[in-house]
């Protein structure tokens, strides 16, 4: 088990928060995340998406943040999920299946980490995957109204930590 200090995984967070904060700003659109009352809203995705559920930071944030609205979260991801490729156990059902269960009204989206690791020869599969993925995911009503909120969150660059891990430029790169 890696033991990280609760200073230095509190520092990434921050990071990681005004790195997509930066990563998002945009001088012709900039879209607001102001969920209805009553929302629901669903992640989905890889790991990153997964570890969500141990370390709730940003659950935590959306209600602080919406504390009248009466959000409910719930975390779908499953580790080493892909836009198109999502093992799961025998009759577990489809994501759709689930999406209609908690009746989405937003999703937010969490791949490219485990596609990025098939390097520049898997970006155009990837990306015609994500697009119809996306596609298929703004067709749905999952709540029985409306189509889905989609919000996409890319993946965060892999640090260098010297030693005898792989220096990360590569993948970073292919991210």
């Amino acid at each position: 088990m890696i033991n990280v200090s609760p200073i230095k995984f509190l520092g990434s967070k921050v990071i990681l928060a005004f790195s997509i904060l930066f990563a998002c700003e945009s001088k012709e659109v900039v879209h607001h995340f102001d969920p209805k009352d009553n929302s629901n809203i669903v992640f989905i995705g890889n790991t990153f998406a997964d570890r969500l559920q141990n370390n709730n930071y940003f659950e935590t944030l959306l209600y602080k943040s919406f504390p009248e609205r009466n959000l409910k979260v719930r975390n779908l991801a499953w580790n080493a999920d892909e836009v198109s490729l999502r093992p799961r156990p025998l009759d577990f059902g489809t994501l759709d299946d689930h999406l209609h269960q908690q009746k989405a009204d937003v999703i937010f989206a969490c791949f490219g980490l485990n596609e990025a690791f098939k390097g520049q020869e898997g970006l155009t599969d990837f990306s015609k995957d994500l697009q119809d993925f996306l596609k298929h995911l703004q067709q749905q009503q999952f709540n029985g109204i409306n189509s889905p909120q989609i919000v996409l969150v890319s993946p965060i660059a892999q640090e260098n930590k010297g030693g005898f891990l792989p220096d990360p430029k590569v993948n970073n790169q292919n991210l």
